[in-house]
């Protein structure tokens, strides 16, 4: 199938070839000329090309010049009449040819004149010379040889250009210039009789009569426009009228104007590929509109409900079809439009309703409004459904081929999809945060309870939602960070893509995002500033820009750097000329999360609206703050001894599984030791079992201060630890046990009596890979000469079990 793009060069380079065809024969075809006659003709084809008849239906207009181009064939050779219709062309289009985009277009019309005059001659010359015609019969046939050629040939080259059929093109933009044409035979005759006119009277009356002719069809046609023109804006105000009411109505269903929009456009597209008539085309746009008028007869508690409807809420849903249909037949709209209204939920394969039609008996144009309304419902939210991305809708679509849809048609449909996907979902994003801006609450008074602040507070921040519902690239901007922040609970990746974000919007040198911790706000993720910076740079809590912004409980924008800066943030931020701070609070909270800064070098940088556009999203990024935290907070609880603050047992298999697999990949010795508390049970029935925590955690603080810094402990239960030595040989592992006995051995315990307590260790090793190769066989090893050990210095224990394992065990 060729492409419309290919068949528009196509059909342009031919008649550009056969412009250039007939130019090259006329000019080699020499005949005798008459001086004057060329040189009136050319000064008045040149001279009226100003005068323009503007034609009813259509934008285009047509220079009175035409006539004289026309008499012109007729009184001279071929070659000579192209030359006055080029030259009056030319002069007409000179103004526009200033720009290098009119040339094709007027090389197009050049080679189209050219054609024209030569076949016009022809036809002329032959009817006049071979066929014996009377000079007005040749005249007239000749008329309408030249207006045929002349709009054909521009119809055509429309019609590939705007995916319509040629015929329909011509009917839409040349039909209203035949009756000119057809005019042309006397308008002709009396100006071929000018150059012979032997007094000045006749001339001018010939003259007169031209441009009378002229005035009274400029003014007829242009009365003809005006009452087009007032017809057409009577139907566009009915057109909004009824989109008006459609639109009232549909929002019982919790759609929005532009689902409508969507829909009516969507299915006008779909019907020029399906090459549906102009009528049909009518009759869609309509049907597209008032589709769900029906709906108005459906309580509102059904079309509300989020839940699936009942078989008897079903039935009153279904019958909105008829009701529609009802509406639509009274207005006697002067399209069958009730027949789309009634139809357009019945089913390829007769599941549909209200009649239960299938096949070619559902009319077509109901047809392609059940494959665009059901597209968009899918990807639009709903009261009983989320939206759908647009890739499942057309998924789900697919599915439903020849079920639900017309082959056919949504074959046609889902080839468009693709070229409709980017400015689909921008469309989408748009009303859903336009949406979400529609619910925040805007004052429609003054509040007399309200502090003055507040009140100005509360007017700048309506302010800035409106101006943020006509800004198209902001409202994008803002459904990208609402989406982006409650996507992740990765914290720094989702404020570093936030900081990006805010970029688009707002530029800015040096932005970074603080968390409150330990009393001060630490740097947790940076744009402009060095990676190390992060977790190490921060700022003071009680005195500065976030202090001042805490205390206002909103965004402060300060000229000039902070003047609060750290030690190591003072070279980064001295020379910043305009900051804007702002508290990151979750909404109901009065305590902050962090802050927002943004700084940037050039004086008076930030202004109140882009303060207040970043304030929208400051309780959203605490809160997504606080989530992270907690979930952080959950994560290193359940991975941590609650007593020694060392990881538990579960943390301490998998880090033994880890370093397993490291050793064995780097072919590397590693050390497991297992740890027991000698004596701890005298200790818990002397002191109590308060002195013998206080025993293990000191205990524990001991034996980490004891390992390497890349060493790992861990309390797997009771009195027993476990520890983890990757790189330790043999050689150097009876040292590093004797170092943590003595230093366990030499810790005193302070007792709330004032007594102090101590103990030893007992510990067992295995080594991989003598001991084993598996996690499970270097802790059992390990433990059962922990076991050993104690029994030989004639200590009371239990069997010697493994302390933790990768799978629950089954006693047989």
């Amino acid at each position: 199938m060729i492409k419309r793009p290919r068949l528009t060069v196509f059909y342009s380079c031919f008649i550009l070839a056969a412009g250039a065809a007939a130019a090259v024969h006329m000019a080699h075809q020499p005949a005798p000329v008459s001086a004057g006659t060329f040189v009136f003709l050319l000064f008045f084809a040149c001279g009226t090309s100003a005068l323009k008849i503007k034609l009813p239906g259509v934008t285009q207009s047509v220079p009175l010049s035409f006539v004289f181009s026309f008499t012109a064939v007729t009184e001279l050779p071929a070659g000579y009449a192209f030359l006055v219709a080029a030259l009056a062309l030319l002069y007409d289009k000179l103004e526009d040819l200033r720009q290098e985009s009119a040339w094709k277009g007027f090389t197009f019309d050049l080679a189209s004149t050219a054609v024209s005059t030569l076949v016009t001659s022809w036809t002329y010359h032959w009817l006049l010379e071979g066929g014996g015609l009377k000079p007005l019969v040749a005249l007239g046939a000749g008329a309408a040889v030249y207006y045929a050629v002349s709009s054909l040939t521009g119809a055509v080259l429309l019609a590939f250009e705007e995916s319509k059929t040629p015929w329909r093109m011509w009917s839409e933009r040349f039909f209203w210039m035949g009756p000119l044409y057809l005019l042309i035979p006397v308008a002709a005759g009396i100006t071929a009789m000018l150059p012979s006119a032997t007094e000045a009277a006749n001339r001018l009356l010939g003259l007169a009569l031209l441009y009378g002719g002229y005035r009274y069809i400029k003014q007829y046609f242009g009365r003809l426009h005006d009452e087009q023109d007032h017809a057409r804006r009577l139907d566009d105000i009915r057109q909004r009228t009824i989109e008006a009411l459609a639109v009232a109505i549909e929002a019982k269903d919790g759609a929005t104007a532009g689902h409508l929009r969507r829909v009516r456009r969507h299915a006008l597209r779909l019907a020029k590929k399906l090459c549906v008539s102009e009528y049909e085309i009518k009759t869609l746009e309509l049907g597209a509109l008032l589709h769900d008028v029906g709906k108005v007869g459906v309580p509102d508690y059904i079309l509300g409900k989020p839940g699936c409807l009942t078989e008897q809420e079903f039935r009153q849903l279904s019958v909105h079809t008829q009701i529609g249909a009802d509406i639509v037949t009274a207005v006697e709209f002067p399209y069958p439009v009730e027949q789309i209204v009634m139809n357009h939920h019945e089913h390829w394969d007769g599941s549909g309703y209200p009649r239960q039609l299938c096949g070619d008996q559902i009319p077509r144009l109901a047809r392609v409004l059940t494959v665009v309304d059901c597209f968009d419902a899918l990807i639009t939210d709903r009261p009983y459904r989320g939206a759908l991305p647009i890739e499942k809708a057309v998924e789900i679509m697919q599915e439903q081929r020849g079920k639900l849809f017309d082959p056919e048609i949504l074959d046609t449909f889902l080839e468009e999809v693709p070229l409709l996907a980017e400015d689909l979902d921008r469309e989408l994003k748009l009303e859903r945060t336009r949406k979400v801006l529609d619910q925040a609450p805007r004052p429609t008074a003054r509040q007399t309870w309200m502090s003055d602040g507040a009140t100005r507070d509360a007017a700048l921040r309506r302010l800035t939602l409106e101006k943020l519902s006509s800004e198209p690239e902001q409202l994008v901007l803002l459904y990208d960070i609402l989406q982006l922040l409650g996507a992740s609970l990765d914290l720094r990746q989702t404020l570093q893509k936030t900081l990006a974000m805010f970029r688009r919007t707002i530029p800015f040198e040096i932005g970074g995002v603080f968390l409150l911790q330990d009393g001060q706000y630490l740097l947790a993720a940076a744009d402009g500033l060095p990676d190390h910076c992060i977790g190490r740079l921060s700022l003071p809590a009680e005195q500065g820009v976030f202090a001042n912004a805490m205390v206002a409980q909103r965004p402060v924008v300060v000229p000039g750097a902070p003047v609060d800066l750290g030690v190591g943030l003072s070279r980064y931020l001295v020379n910043l000329r305009s900051t804007l701070a702002v508290p990151l609070i979750a909404e109901g909270g009065d305590r902050p999360a962090g802050g927002l800064l943004l700084g940037s070098m050039t004086c008076d940088h930030f202004n109140l609206e882009q303060a207040w556009f970043v304030g929208l999203l400051s309780g959203k990024l605490a809160a997504v703050i606080h989530a992270a935290r907690e979930v952080e907070a959950l994560r290193t609880e359940a991975v941590t001894d609650p007593l020694s603050r060392l990881p538990n047992a579960r943390a301490t298999y998998q880090r033994l599984e880890t370093e397993v697999e490291r050793a064995c990949r780097q072919e590397t010795p590693l050390a497991v030791l297992f740890l027991d508390l000698d004596g701890f049970k005298e200790i818990n029935d002397t002191h109590g079992h308060t002195a013998g925590d206080r025993v293990l955690a000191e205990t524990g603080e001991r034996l980490r201060a004891g390992l390497r810094p890349y060493d790992f402990i861990g309390r797997v239960g009771g009195d027993e630890f476990v520890a983890i030595l990757p790189g330790m040989d043999p050689v150097n592992l009876p040292a590093k046990i004797d170092s943590l006995k003595k230093l366990v051995a030499r810790n005193l315990v302070s007792l709330p009596e004032g007594q102090q307590v101590s103990t030893s260790v007992s510990i067992g090793t295995s080594l991989y890979p003598e001991d084993g190769r598996e996690a499970d066989d270097l802790i059992f090893r390990a433990d059962q000469r922990m076991y050993d050990e104690k029994r030989g210095k004639g200590m009371l224990c239990r069997s010697p079990v493994p302390a933790i394992s990768a799978q629950p065990r089954t006693v047989g």
